[in-house]
């Protein structure tokens, strides 16, 4: 077979084929050369095809690390994602208690936080990605967008609020001076108020005015008179006209009206709820005032003249007529203490006046003191009444303070009346009668009496409530005769009272006839006889407690009959 070059040899047809060799082989010259050196041409070949070894490994190292660099810094792209988002959130926290004006600004604001201990954190987080400048990158950009515009916004906002704050306290001011112009057109005095207020939001700043858009101007204007709404007037009336004529005059979105309008009626009805408890307060203090005023004049420790009285700034007119004639009722008991027959005659009133309050009390009948039928009146008003009828007519300051200490026991005359003392006497009388009979003998008694005159109700009950009526019934006879109330005089009233209603249940314990007594009024059982041991030769017809024996086992009830005469 011939020999072929390798072009010959090579099928060109195949593109492959053809464009590879196009670009990596080249012609090999087939000439047959002579001898040579080819131990030199082996070593060539080796040094080539380690250099070749070499170049490829170099190749593929190279594209490993690139891959490696590429993740680690997507890696930390999202580090400093985080980073970033955590510092930014610091931020804007931080940015709330800062107070901004219109020379604020985001860079100005950025590099005073990052200069400040609150900024530590950011500069530490950012120094860690110095060594990545992709990573810094992202969190600086990130940083920039979760911060900058909300910054923005609050700058923005607090200036409008600074510029509202700053209108709004020129409210008052204004409307005085439009109010004064216009004395008697309030709808004048509105509309000069707007105008002035409403131009100074809305002209240009070379102009002196604030430069808002008028949407801005109308929406501020209509918060600014809400909030006056939420202030009184001297009067404590809610200062809602400004608001009613907003919303009159057609201003605003619809949203702005219907928030006038709310605060409108919320302040309104505060302000009158507000106005009722202040009269309250008010009152009370001045009751207060008086009274203590009242007690020193009334004590001499406050020695004054009407005409002191009267010009005293501290009190007001109510208290002045009050304590003007409290003094001259004062200076009218001193003639009278200084005057035997009228401290005589004084004395004499004060005791009747005393009779006649115990008296008022028992009967619960007030109407001499000048109060309605069935009225009893507090400690408090009794007190007044008795010191617009008596103070001045005593002999002195200790009989009127009497009368008035006589007025608040009195109130509580039941009480006193109705104490524990009152039902010892008929306890230990109902204890004695017991004792004089076997304890279930004297128990069957009062049941057999409750069931037959009570309807059930128990006997002791009983006696304690007619022990009441009775006591009453003789207090009120007692003072009725113009006699004091004490407690030596109570103390009888409730022996007496006792021994009264005790009458009918000794007459029915001590009756030979007790069964015939209640049998006219109802069943009554019989008591059980006590017995014990045998008849030890008990003879029939022998009586024992009011108890007959008929025979038989004298343990037996069927042994004993009711003696009867």
């Amino acid at each position: 077979m011939a020999n072929k070059s390798i072009l010959e040899t090579a099928s060109l047809d195949n593109p492959a084929v053809r464009t590879g060799y196009q670009v990596k082989a080249q012609p090999v010259d087939t000439f047959v050369r002579g001898p040579s050196n080819t131990k030199g041409m082996q070593v060539a070949q080796a040094l080539e095809q380690v250099s070749g070894a070499i170049n490829n490994a170099g190749s593929a190292y190279a594209k490993t690390q690139a891959e490696e660099t590429r993740k680690a810094t997507a890696l930390q792209k999202d580090q400093a994602r985080v980073l970033a988002a955590r510092e930014a959130a610091l931020f804007n926290e931080a940015q709330k208690s800062e107070n901004y004006n219109e020379d604020s600004t985001y860079n100005g604001s950025f590099n005073s936080y990052v200069g400040s201990e609150k900024g530590a954190g950011y500069t530490t987080a950012r120094e860690s990605l110095i060594d990545n400048p992709e990573a810094l990158a992202v969190f600086e950009n990130t940083f920039k967008l979760q911060t900058e515009a909300p910054l923005i916004k609050a700058i923005g906002d607090s200036v409008l609020k600074q510029k509202k704050d700053v209108v709004g306290g020129m409210l008052p001011t204004v409307w005085k001076e439009a109010q004064d112009n216009n004395p008697t057109d309030p709808t004048a005095a509105f509309r000069a108020t707007e105008s002035q207020l409403f131009t100074r939001l809305t002209a240009k700043p070379e102009d002196g005015g604030y430069g808002l858009k008028n949407e801005i101007a109308a929406a501020m204007l209509g918060d600014i008179f809400n909030t006056y709404a939420l202030s009184r007037d001297e009067d404590g009336r809610a200062n809602t006209y400004l608001a009613e004529q907003y919303i009159l005059s057609g201003k605003g979105g619809d949203d702005m009206r219907k928030k006038l309008a709310t605060t409108i009626i919320r302040q309104n009805a505060a302000a009158a709820s507000e106005r009722g408890v202040k009269r309250t307060e008010d009152k009370i203090a001045e009751e207060k005032s008086t009274k203590e005023y009242e007690v020193m004049l009334r004590a001499g420790k406050w020695v004054t003249t009407d005409a002191h009285i009267f010009a005293n700034s501290d009190l007001t007119d109510n208290q002045k007529t009050y304590l003007v004639d409290i003094n001259q009722r004062v200076n009218k008991q001193k003639a009278i203490a200084a005057e035997p027959t009228l401290k005589a005659e004084a004395k004499k009133l004060f005791l009747k006046t005393k009779r006649e309050i115990m008296k008022a009390a028992v009967k619960e009948d007030f109407t001499a003191f000048g109060f309605a039928e069935g009225v009893v009146p507090t400690a408090e008003e009794f007190e007044a009444r008795l010191s617009e009828l008596y103070l001045g007519k005593m002999a002195n300051e200790n009989d009127f303070n009497q009368l008035v200490e006589s007025a608040q026991k009195s109130l509580s005359i039941d009480e006193f009346i109705d104490s524990a003392e009152s039902s010892k006497p008929l306890k230990l009388q109902f204890n004695q009668l017991k004792d004089q009979f076997k304890a279930n003998f004297f128990s069957t008694y009062m049941k057999n009496y409750s069931k037959a005159v009570l309807d059930g109700t128990p006997v002791l009950t009983h006696l304690t409530s007619e022990l009441k009526r009775e006591v009453h019934e003789l207090v009120e006879e007692h003072v009725e005769a113009g006699n004091n109330l004490t407690n030596r005089t109570l103390s009888g009233f409730y022996e007496q009272a006792a021994q009264k209603v005790m009458e009918p249940i000794i007459e029915y314990v001590s009756s030979d006839n007790r069964k015939e007594f209640l049998d006219n009024v109802g069943e009554t059982e019989e008591p059980t006889k006590e017995v014990s041991g045998d008849s030890g030769g008990l003879e029939i017809g022998t009586i024992d407690g009011g108890y007959k024996y008929i025979g038989g086992d004298p343990n037996s009830r069927e042994s004993w009959v009711l003696e009867t005469n």
